[in-house]
């Protein structure tokens, strides 16, 4: 069998299934174990695969058809152009939580000098790691409350060379007492356990994914803790489901927070403490 015959097989066993990415599932695939870029295998598509590359390449393929995510198989997660380590211990890094990082950096231009933001929920440590890396003014930790997720994140920090402290703490419960904040990110479990959700989700840790009320319990822990950790003119910048905002909003009106601005999953708050 060629390369060319192997993607073509490998993309009509995944379409078959229902997933959309079919093609580039298989190239993915192929170009992992092989080594090669996607470019490569069109560009080499009639070169032999030996049969001991063939039972690894079918290996991978059948975790693909069990909707096995593709981010585990390849071990990694483009987030904001730099590839990040991810397992079964962390939730894959998405598109919408970009848009938090870009909105935090956009936020971060309206503090001077050093500005300290601790992101809530870590788990790869791609939010923190990618802070830190895009503005040398930075200086950004993360908690989580799973250890081994932390050492995911701990791992991403050295091999992107990021100078980022992450420790374990159950929201804000760990957080020294002298330690304020300029800006807190959170992208926390906000997943109601009655929504539809897609196969590839059962492969990820529910611990990141779901909560109660609605989805809405740990922000709302959050923000009743937050204020006790933030300076003077701080903000709090969450993600959620855009369904979610009304109730959220409402909420953080109680406990000193204004809205500032929302965008697709994000919602950004100032904390007024006069």
């Amino acid at each position: 069998m060629v390369i060319s015959e192997w993607l073509k097989y490998a993309k009509q066993k995944i379409s078959s299934v229902g997933i959309k990415s079919a093609e580039l599932d298989a190239e993915l695939i192929a170009g992992f174990i092989l080594g090669r870029e996607r470019t490569w295998l069109r560009a080499f598509g009639e070169e032999i695969l030996n049969q001991e590359i063939i039972d690894e390449l079918e290996l991978l393929l059948e975790k693909r058809l069990n909707f096995y995510p593709i981010a585990y198989i390849l071990g990694f997660k483009n987030f904001y152009g730099r590839d990040f380590f991810v397992n079964e211990n962390t939730l894959i890094p998405r598109p919408e939580t970009e848009d938090l990082v870009e909105i935090t950096l956009s936020t971060a231009e309206d503090f001077s000098g050093e500005i300290k933001i601790l992101d809530v929920g870590t788990g790869s440590g791609c939010i923190p790691v990618t802070l830190a890396l895009e503005n040398p003014r930075i200086s950004a930790s993360g908690v989580d409350i799973s250890e081994k997720a932390l050492k995911v994140a701990n791992e991403n920090a050295k091999n992107l060379n990021a100078k980022v402290d992450f420790w374990q703490s159950n929201l804000l419960k760990n957080i020294p007492e002298n330690i304020k904040y300029d800006i807190i990110t959170a992208n926390l479990p906000y997943v109601d356990e009655s929504w539809k959700t897609s196969k590839e989700i059962t492969h990820e840790p529910s611990l990141a994914l779901f909560a109660e009320n609605k989805g809405l319990d740990l922000i709302y822990k959050l923000i009743t803790q937050a204020p006790q950790k933030l300076k003077s003119d701080s903000r709090l910048i969450l993600e959620s489901d855009p369904c979610q905002h009304r109730e959220i909003i409402d909420f953080a009106t109680k406990y000193g927070f204004e809205l500032k601005y929302i965008k697709n999953y994000i919602t950004v708050f100032k904390l007024n403490l006069n």
